[in-house]
């Protein structure tokens, strides 16, 4: 069976957002940020106004604190590391464990050197009044200079059914060769995750105003059975905020396997 769609959200999510920021003195800021999802096909938004990022900080040189809804630490190095930016063309996000945002949340960012550090609470607001049901916890460490980047993100989520939660550890990599980048994220989960392992390999190579993606990934599930995932695809720049793109994947269960290609326009303001 095959379906032939218009959809939104191909190469990145769409969304519209706001940023402000006041200068408070002695080095001091206010930072607010707002983003808000919607469909292009549609015209419609998610179950909530800002559903991606709803907050408002403090940030003081090297040291940033945030509280709202917060873009997750893991998803933050999915990203970061994707060959295709963490959008729905490539496989990385399809194999990721984590929550790609979290309400109720507090953050924390403290940048070193070549070092960052970040941490995360969300409070679980049950309405028994229990603040670790469903809460998560999250730390990261990345590092950054000259061609090099990785990053560690290590997650749980106190779920209330699990005496020990749901865990997992996602690490990240990359080093850009010039002609190339290539990265790999691998993370591992346990508790009430239906992945249980995951690895992605990706490749970018810009060549003048085009850019060729390509990314390989294999998940295992809890039960043994496991997922091969495939993207090809490639971006060409019109302008500094206006691309075209064109991608294929595949996603194969072992007893059954699914194609995909999508072509389509990119535009940022």
């Amino acid at each position: 069976m095959s379906v032939n769609s218009l959809d939104s959200s191909g190469k990145s999510d769409s969304f519209i957002g706001f940023k402000s920021t006041e200068d408070l003195g002695n080095g001091m800021k206010a930072v607010v940020t707002l983003e808000a999802g919607y469909n292009i096909d549609t015209g419609t938004t998610g179950t909530a106004l800002f559903g991606r990022e709803a907050s408002i900080g403090i940030t003081s040189g090297a040291h940033t604190i945030k509280a709202g809804r917060l873009q997750s630490l893991s998803y933050a190095a999915v990203k970061q590391f994707d060959a295709f930016g963490g959008g729905n063309l490539g496989v990385a996000r399809m194999s990721s464990h984590a929550a790609e945002y979290n309400s109720n949340s507090v953050g924390y960012t403290l940048t070193h050197g070549d070092f960052t550090f970040g941490a995360q609470h969300a409070f679980g607001e049950q309405v028994n009044g229990n603040l670790r049901d469903s809460a998560t916890d999250a730390v990261s460490v990345a590092y950054a200079h000259g061609p090099v980047s990785a990053s560690i993100v290590h997650t749980n989520i106190d779920d209330g059914a699990l005496t020990y939660g749901s865990r997992t550890t996602q690490l990240a990599g990359a080093y850009d060769f010039g002609p190339a980048k290539a990265s790999v994220i691998a993370q591992n989960a346990s508790g009430s995750f239906i992945l249980d392992k995951s690895v992605v390999v990706g490749v970018s190579a810009p060549v003048k105003n085009f850019v060729a993606l390509a990314s390989v990934g294999q998940a295992k599930l809890v039960d043994g059975s496991r997922i091969d995932l495939y993207s090809v695809g490639g971006t060409y720049n019109l302008s500094k905020r206006t691309s075209v793109y064109a991608a294929f994947g595949r996603v194969d269960v072992q007893v059954a396997a699914a194609d995909k290609f999508a072509m389509g326009v990119n535009h940022a303001f």
